[in-house]
């Protein structure tokens, strides 16, 4: 049984409030200051689906995967994938939201969660910020839907990724190192990628124990100087190339 809290106070004691075998506690309703609390605190949101029940999960991952950014690995292939591509930041926000609901179907982003992250994408709270991370292809329109993409959040100098698509072959390996290279060049402390799955342990990733993660998570939010501009590691950018910026690594 996922157990409701009473408010975001509690937060900070999730991980202690939690039985061994758990993973979810819930709020509600859906709010952007909601999502940023649970941001915040180094876990991750996530609705049910459809528009009812208004809840919001808190997952808080027994093992969290996790990227030193000075670790990034590039996969054999990536630089001919990105060929012919280009990498933006925020240009496509709202596209990219509605691609990845059409790519996973019944999708964990629901409406009512899909709309506050808008909103945090428009106005951080608390230091949270949304943003998306798109590939597009160089010789398409500049409306074009990217051909794959991502959205995440910043809270100091961590990211954490949320969900994405590809619809090309190779793109999603180049959205994912051309991310990994931005957030090196804008000294993030981690890149938080969520639960354990075999492509990240590719790109580098490793697991982390729920308590040293949330330890980790906190002194990178709270780094002196990381919340003064929510957006210092993911700004508004590009397109540029894609090749270009994945040879770095």
């Amino acid at each position: 049984m996922i157990p409701l809290l009473p408010g975001p106070a509690f937060l900070p004691h999730l991980a202690s409030l939690l039985h061994e075998d758990q993973e979810f506690a819930a709020l509600r309703p859906i709010t952007p200051e909601a999502v940023s609390e649970v941001c915040r605190h180094g876990y991750m949101p996530m609705g049910l689906g459809g528009e009812q029940p208004d809840i919001l999960l808190v997952k808080c991952h027994h093992r969290r995967m996790v990227l030193n950014l000075d670790e990034l690995h590039v996969p054999r292939n990536v630089a001919r994938y990105a060929r012919g591509l280009t990498v933006s930041v925020d240009q496509h926000f709202s596209e990219v939201l509605a691609e990845i609901d059409r790519y996973h179907g019944d999708s964990w982003i629901s409406p009512a969660l899909a709309r506050a992250l808008s909103s945090l994408h428009e106005q951080p709270i608390h230091g949270v910020s949304v943003h998306s991370v798109e590939i597009g292809d160089a010789a398409a329109s500049r409306d074009a839907p990217p051909v794959a993409a991502e959205i995440g959040y910043t809270v100091g100098a961590a990211y954490t990724s949320l969900s994405g698509y590809h619809t090309r072959n190779g793109s999603g390996w180049v959205q994912m190192v051309a991310l990994g290279q931005i957030l090196r060049a804008r000294h993030a402390a981690f890149w938080d990628l969520g639960m354990d799955i075999p492509y990240k342990r590719r790109l580098g990733a490793h697991p982390v124990a729920r308590d040293e993660f949330l330890q980790r998570y906190h002194a990178a939010a709270t780094a002196t100087g990381a919340t003064e501009n929510p957006r210092a590691l993911l700004q508004p950018d590009g397109p540029v190339s894609a090749r270009e910026l994945i040879a770095r690594a």
